[in-house]
């Protein structure tokens, strides 16, 4: 989840006006709320993960896929290290953002 004011789709004042005011920048609250709701269902498609790639097109080297293996071996680390970091955390406090098996490969839109 984001903080709306510094994710807008749009400006909706002319910020050269001396006049205007920050809260005449950022989107009325309906407004905010629908490009929250759209940014999050377009953020939450993941067609990839990272470190997961098709080795058949890549045709890598054998030195290089012993690196991607450790790679993908890392990532399968990390993973499992912040899951036991989450196990003592309090509800709502748990570190979800980076799990390797949440991130894509890439901009998913």
């Amino acid at each position: 989840m984001s903080f709306a004011p510094t994710v807008p789709l749009a400006i909706y004042a002319d910020p050269k006006d001396p006049a205007v005011t920050a809260l005449q920048l950022v989107p009325p609250l309906d407004q905010a709320l629908l490009q929250q709701r759209v940014l999050t269902v377009l953020g939450s498609v993941h067609h990839t993960l990272y470190g997961e790639y098709n080795l058949h097109k890549l045709k890598l080297k054998d030195e290089l896929k012993d690196h991607l293996e450790v790679f993908q071996l890392r990532l399968k680390e990390i993973e499992k290290e912040i899951h036991v970091r989450n196990s003592t955390c309090k509800e709502g406090f748990k570190y979800e953002a980076l799990l390797p098996s949440l991130i894509p490969q890439s901009i998913n839109v």
